[in-house]
């Protein structure tokens, strides 16, 4: 588009130039050549402000995928703590309740019992019935002592009697 624009104002078309230059002739010629050029720099202006929406909500995504995996590495190296800073990190960016559970666990292995209580119980207000949720909020509490452990955890076998965690969690009730 650009380029028809611009050979359009090099080269004006034959009929303007084959008799004497009127105002309206040149009115007709600005008219052609300005809509033109505005309608290309409306086309570009459009087309970059996507390019630049498209990377403003990619960023964050990209942001998060990489602190979720670097917390996943630090856990798998036993650095507890810093996992949690990964985990926090990635959700402080884009809220989301399995990293947040997530960071409960990484918190719960960090010994830090009371922010890991505090972050699970967080998403299991928001739902009740997550036994994840349950499982690392119950698990939390236990490790401070909290008497509360023992419905919360309860309430995790009622939901998901079956859960790769539920013969353990079993065994802590019973001992």
């Amino acid at each position: 588009a650009a380029t028809v624009t611009l050979r359009r104002r090099r080269t004006p078309a034959p009929d303007v130039l084959a008799g004497p230059v009127s105002p309206g002739n040149r009115r007709a010629v600005f008219i052609t050549v300005g809509g033109g050029t505005l309608l290309v720099v409306a086309l570009v202006g459009l087309a970059a402000s996507r390019v630049h929406d498209d990377r403003r909500t990619a960023a964050p995504a990209d942001l998060v995928a990489q602190q979720v995996a670097a917390g996943s590495a630090l856990e798998d190296s036993g650095e507890y703590a810093e996992a949690a800073d990964a985990f926090r990190r990635a959700d402080a960016l884009r809220p989301d309740p399995s990293v947040r559970l997530r960071l409960a666990f990484a918190q719960l292995r960090a010994g830090q019992p009371k922010a890991a209580a505090q972050t699970a119980g967080s998403v299991a207000a928001a739902n009740p019935a997550s036994p994840d949720a349950l499982l690392v909020l119950g698990l939390a509490q236990h490790a401070q002592g909290d008497p509360a452990s023992v419905q919360t955890l309860r309430r995790f076998l009622a939901l998901a009697p079956t859960h790769p965690a539920a013969a353990d969690v079993r065994a802590l009730l019973t001992g």
